[in-house]
């Protein structure tokens, strides 16, 4: 995955750091509304074979409505190595 250099803008495209988030965001709309600090961890990855594996937790809880989404982002993503 390449990443945009500093500075940059995104473009119309799936692979800089900021785009899994940006494109997983109405899994999060609850914790956006709210006035409060959430942390929000996403991590997906392949393996060898191509499999496809993505986690999602809020505050350490497992958020499947975020690995959803973020799995189906990483899926449609062109993704450079």
């Amino acid at each position: 995955m390449t990443a945009t250099p500093a500075g940059e803008e995104c473009g119309d495209h799936d692979s800089c750091p900021c785009c899994p988030f940006t494109n997983s965001i109405d899994a999060f709309s609850e914790q956006l509304a709210a006035q409060a600090f959430f942390g929000i961890r996403l991590y997906a990855c392949r393996d060898d074979n191509g499999m496809l594996a993505a986690d999602c937790r809020v505050n350490g809880e497992d958020f499947p409505a975020g690995a959803e989404l973020l799995r189906a982002v990483i899926r449609n993503a062109q993704l450079t190595q």
